[in-house]
């Protein structure tokens, strides 16, 4: 790789990354209020945003070997004892109440599909991308959450939502379109 590629590269990414950090202020901007008057569900989301960037920069760094559903596996289980640490002391003891079907419905739902075959997923994904794809790759989630709210529940989306789709579009497409442009022909 020459040094002009490599800074076409860099820049490349670093404008995706712009892109994204704008998308995302202006999707997260109407609600930014609110977030101010609860200090610490901000710096908790903050921290879990940190530590899964964190997270997924180690799992490419360490190349990891082993099965898939065993890392994820850990991931969870450590995932699950600092959240309990985190509930206890900001929440305090549980109190224990009957649930109704549609919320054992919800955590099976959220704990299978939304936790355990997403996890195994974001794994084969950073195992075959670069962390700069991958990452912006998941930043779809706020726009799929946002489809799937109009579809289901009704919701319109807003101008600000939309144009912060088309800002974290444009950063997928920075990283996603010039490496599919890398790629060598098909032979025939």
């Amino acid at each position: 790789m020459t040094a002009h590629t490599t800074r076409k590269a860099v820049s490349t990414v670093a404008l995706a990354l712009a892109l994204c950090i704008g998308g995302l202020a202006v999707l997260v901007y109407p609600g930014w209020e609110a977030s101010l008057s609860e200090p610490v569900g901000l710096m908790l989301a903050m921290g879990c945003a940190w530590g899964w960037a964190a997270g997924t920069l180690y799992m490419k760094w360490a190349r990891i070997q082993g099965d898939l559903l065993a890392i994820t596996f850990w991931q969870i289980v450590i995932g699950i004892a600092a959240f309990l640490i985190g509930y206890l002391v900001f929440v305090g003891p549980p109190t224990y109440q009957p649930l109704q079907w549609r919320t054992w419905g919800g955590l099976l739902f959220n704990g299978i599909l939304g936790t355990g075959i997403a996890y195994f997923i974001w794994f084969s994904i950073i195992g075959r991308l670069s962390t700069a794809a991958a990452s912006l790759g998941t930043l779809a989630n706020p726009v799929v959450g946002v489809i799937g709210a109009a579809i289901l529940l009704g919701d319109r989306p807003t101008g600000s939502d939309i144009i912060g789709f088309a800002l974290i579009f444009g950063a997928a497409a920075c990283v996603i379109i010039p490496r599919r442009k890398a790629l060598p022909p098909p032979q025939a």
